[in-house]
C-alpha cells in the first residue's frame, strides 16, 4: 500500500546537492563578487538549473543569499537573480514550502524597480506572477490573501508605463494569475471575498480611466476577470459589465475587444443580470439590433 499523508516516504535528495549548495555561498562572498563578476554570473546560471532540487535549507539559504547580493546594484547580478527565481518559482520542486514562497514573495517587493526601466520591470513581473502561481499551487488561502497588493501595483502604477512592452508583460501576467489562481475556483470561502471585491474595484476603476496605451489591455484582462469570478461575483461586475456596455459602439476600433468581454460574462454571469446591465433597448423601449 502507498504511504499514507502522515507516513509520505521521504523526498530523495541528491547526496551531492548540499556540497553545491555549500560551493554556491561561498561565490557569494563580498570579494568574489567584487573581483570575479564571471564567475558569479556562471554560478547564477548554474542555480537556474539545480537550485530546485537543493534540500528545503538550502534553498532558504541561497535565496537569501540572492536577495543579499541584488543590493549590489549590478544590473546584471540582479537581473541573473531574477531569473534564478523565476526558474525556482517555474519547477515542479517538492522541496518548496508555501512559507518560504510567501516571504520570497514579502522580500522581492523590496526589489522592484521603477517602471521607466523597462527590461527590469519585466523581469521582476514575472518573478512575481511565477511565485503566485507556486503559492496557488502550495497553499490557495495565502495565495488569495497576497494577490491584492500585486494587482495594486500593476494597475495603477506599472499599467501607466509609456512602454508598450511594460504594458503587454503586465498584462500577460495578470491574464496568467486570473487564469491559474482564480479561475480554477470551483467553491470559495467566505474570506476570498474580500480579495475578489478588491480585484473587481481596481479593474472597474481602471474602465473609468481615460483610455491609453493599456485600453485594449483592460479590455481583455475585463473579459478573463468575468471568466474567473462571474459565477461567485456576479452582483460585484454590474458596474464594469454597465461600463462596458455604454461604451460600446459598432463603429468603435474596441468593438471586438469589447463583444469579447462581455461574451465572457454571458458565459458566467447570469443573464438577466447581464441583460440588466446591458439592455437590448433604449430608453424608449425601443429594441436595438445593433445592440
Amino acid at each position: 500500500l502507498p504511504p499514507s499523508n502522515e507516513e509520505a516516504a521521504p523526498k530523495i535528495i541528491h547526496p551531492g546537492a548540499s556540497r553545491v549548495a555549500k560551493f554556491c555561498v561561498d561565490k557569494f562572498k563580498p570579494e568574489v563578487i567584487n573581483n570575479n563578476q564571471t564567475l558569479l554570473l556562471h554560478v547564477l546560471s548554474m542555480l537556474q538549473t539545480v537550485l530546485s532540487s537543493f534540500p528545503r535549507e538550502d534553498i532558504k539559504s541561497i535565496s537569501e543569499h540572492l536577495l543579499s547580493i541584488m543590493t549590489s546594484g549590478n544590473i546584471l547580478v540582479r537581473t541573473n537573480c531574477f531569473q534564478t527565481f523565476h526558474a525556482l518559482f517555474s519547477s515542479k520542486s517538492e522541496n518548496l514550502t508555501a512559507q518560504l514562497v510567501g516571504r520570497l514573495i514579502s522580500a522581492l517587493y523590496e526589489y522592484r524597480p521603477n517602471r521607466s526601466d523597462f527590461r527590469q520591470i519585466l523581469a521582476w513581473i514575472t518573478v512575481m506572477k511565477a511565485a503566485h502561481v507556486k503559492l496557488f499551487s502550495l497553499d490557495r488561502d495565502a495565495c488569495i490573501q497576497a494577490l491584492p497588493q500585486f494587482f495594486d501595483i500593476c494597475v495603477n502604477d506599472i499599467w501607466l508605463s509609456d512602454s508598450a512592452e511594460v504594458v503587454a508583460g503586465t498584462s500577460n501576467s495578470l491574464k496568467e494569475i486570473l487564469e491559474e489562481c482564480l479561475k480554477p475556483l470551483e467553491e470559495a470561502p467566505m474570506f476570498y471575498f474580500a480579495t475578489f471585491k478588491k480585484i473587481i474595484s481596481m479593474l472597474t476603476k481602471a474602465l473609468t480611466a481615460p483610455f491609453g496605451a493599456s485600453s485594449n489591455h483592460i479590455l481583455v484582462i475585463c473579459g478573463v476577470l468575468f471568466e474567473a469570478l462571474g459565477r461567485h461575483c456576479g452582483e460585484e461586475l454590474e458596474e464594469a459589465l454597465t461600463i462596458l456596455g455604454q461604451r460600446y459602439d459598432d463603429q468603435s476600433a474596441q468593438r471586438v475587444h469589447i463583444e469579447h468581454a462581455i461574451f465572457a460574462a454571458i458565459s458566467s454571469i447570469e443573464i438577466s443580470r447581464v441583460l440588466k446591465c446591458i439592455p437590448l433597448t433604449d430608453a424608449q423601449g425601443t429594441m436595438s439590433v445593433k445592440r
